[in-house]
């Protein structure tokens, strides 16, 4: 019987300090989720600011097309490539040559 109460007695003392041990583990946790959404909040509103420096730039770039072609409207301008970074390049460009061929709107 008392070697039966020192066993569990031990057993009770390794429970005791996995409980202490958790408890502990617990905090550490809640300040790491804490520390993450932090993090998660400051790279979301760096993704926004970049989004809208994008939107930026491309509407500065529409009207900037928009001006070029109120001043050519009726001349042939063809802005086409000298050199191709790739061969899909070459065939998607050669592509839509022949589809504005046919629709003067491309």
């Amino acid at each position: 019987m008392t070697r039966y109460l020192e066993e569990n007695g031990e057993k009770v003392i390794q429970l005791s300090n996995l409980v202490a041990f958790f408890k502990s583990i617990i905090s550490d946790i809640r300040k790491a989720i804490v520390s993450a959404k932090k993090s998660i909040d400051l790279l979301e509103n760096k993704c926004q600011h970049l989004e809208n420096i994008i939107f930026a730039k491309n509407r500065k770039i529409i009207i900037f097309i928009d001006q070029i072609f109120s001043k050519t409207k009726h001349s042939n301008i063809t802005i086409e490539l000298k050199i191709y970074s790739s061969i899909y390049e070459k065939k998607l460009w050669a592509k839509r040559y022949n589809k504005s061929e046919h629709d003067l709107e491309i």
